[in-house]
């Protein structure tokens, strides 16, 4: 009896020991297993294609007489408008355009934008209207990229920017490759408008002002929190 009694503490202690290993193995495991890769989050201005730069600003057949000028960085845009003047069509206003790519290995999504205005105080800002499209395209390599949809803006007020652009793209996700694409209708060689009416009331007293804008884009982890 006392053989046996003591034949069973050994198989209880015995049991107690590969549960504790297993607890050990299981915890080790699980706790690996929750580990999660972020990668690389890089969504950047896109390189332009041959014979395009990456980011351009232009004016029309009538704003030959402005004064358009821009610069840029990864994450940034910065453009200057001076001496504007009513145009007849938006077509002929300030022509501007360029992409972001995620250069990355994870999905992005757009946190914020950080729109600074230039000449704040211009009587301008309550004048100057956009007009344009945001566009999402698959890289294909080689091939010409892939257009997966467009949204337009239109004729919405330039201090407005950031809250349009927040709008149309606070739930997208932009996979590794793709471009988000700020022009019209292509994804090279075609604009965003940025114009005054000469119909609107009081445009006149704006003619010659300068002004202009940073637009800066903060670009997170899709699944951030």
């Amino acid at each position: 009896m006392k053989k046996f009694k003591f034949m069973a503490l050994i198989l209880v202690l015995a049991l107690g020991l590969l549960g504790a290993t297993y607890a050990a193995w299981w915890s080790s495991s699980t706790s690996f297993g929750a580990t999660i890769d972020t990668g690389v989050v890089d969504m950047r201005i896109r390189n332009g294609k041959p014979g395009h730069l990456p980011v351009y600003a232009t004016v029309g057949d009538e704003g030959a007489f402005m004064e358009v000028d821009h610069t840029y960085d990864e994450k940034s845009v910065t453009v200057t408008i001076g001496n504007l003047y009513p145009v007849s069509k938006y077509q002929h206003g300030v022509k501007i355009g360029f992409g972001m790519q995620n250069y990355g290995s994870v999905p992005v999504k757009l946190r914020g934008i950080k729109f600074t205005k230039i000449n704040e105080e211009s009587e301008a800002w309550d004048y100057l209207r956009i007009y344009g499209h945001i566009s999402l395209w698959k890289d294909r390599g080689s091939s010409s990229p892939q257009s997966i949809w467009t949204e337009t803006f239109q004729h919405v007020y330039l201090k407005d920017l950031d809250t349009v652009v927040m709008n149309i793209l606070k739930d997208v996700v932009v996979e590794p490759g793709y471009i988000v694409s700020f022009s019209s209708e292509d994804l090279d060689g075609n604009t965003i408008y940025i114009y005054l009416n000469p119909n609107d009331d009081g445009v006149e007293n704006v003619q010659g002002q300068s002004v202009g804008f940073t637009a800066e884009f903060d670009w997170v982890q899709y699944n951030y929190k």
